[in-house]
C-alpha cells in the first residue's frame, strides 16, 4: 500500500489549498543569520572556511597512503578479485579499448551506425 500522489499533495497543503508555510514569517530562518564573526568562530573549527586544505601534506600524506594499501587496509579481504575483472579494469585494457574506438571513428563495424553503444571486440575470443 503506497502513498498516492494526490494523498501526498493533500498532506503538503493546508485546508485552503496553499502551502503550509505560505504567509508565515520567520519559518525558514538561516541558522547563522545575525551572528557576528566572533560567534562564527565555531565554523572555523569545523573546517568550513575559505581556502580550506586537507590535514595531511607532503611526506606524511604519502606515508598515510602507503599504510592503507592492500593488506594494511581495514576492508582488505585477501585479494579475492577474479583475474578476469583485474584484466578488464586495468589501465592497459582501457587504453586498448579507446584506441579501437578512435581507429574505427566511433562507428559500429556491424551496422555502420555512429553514436550508438559500442563494444570493443577481440579478433580472437577472450
Amino acid at each position: 500500500m503506497g502513498i498516492t500522489k494526490e494523498g501526498w499533495i493533500k498532506r503538503r497543503l493546508n485546508g485552503n489549498g496553499s502551502a503550509w508555510n505560505k504567509g508565515k514569517k520567520g519559518v525558514q530562518k538561516a541558522w547563522n543569520k545575525g551572528l557576528t564573526k566572533k560567534d562564527n568562530s565555531s565554523i572555523k573549527k569545523m573546517g568550513f572556511q575559505k581556502g580550506h586544505k586537507g590535514y595531511l601534506k607532503g611526506e606524511s600524506r604519502k606515508k598515510s597512503i602507503e599504510n592503507h594499501k592492500g593488506p594494511k587496509h581495514w576492508r582488505w579481504k585477501g585479494g579475492i578479485t577474479p583475474a578476469m575483472m583485474q584484466i578488464r579494469n586495468c589501465h592497459k585494457t582501457r587504453l586498448w579499448r579507446s584506441d579501437v574506438f578512435k581507429r574505427d571513428n566511433y562507428t559500429c563495424q556491424e551496422c555502420l551506425s555512429r553514436g550508438c553503444y559500442l563494444e570493443a571486440h577481440h579478433i580472437k575470443p577472450f
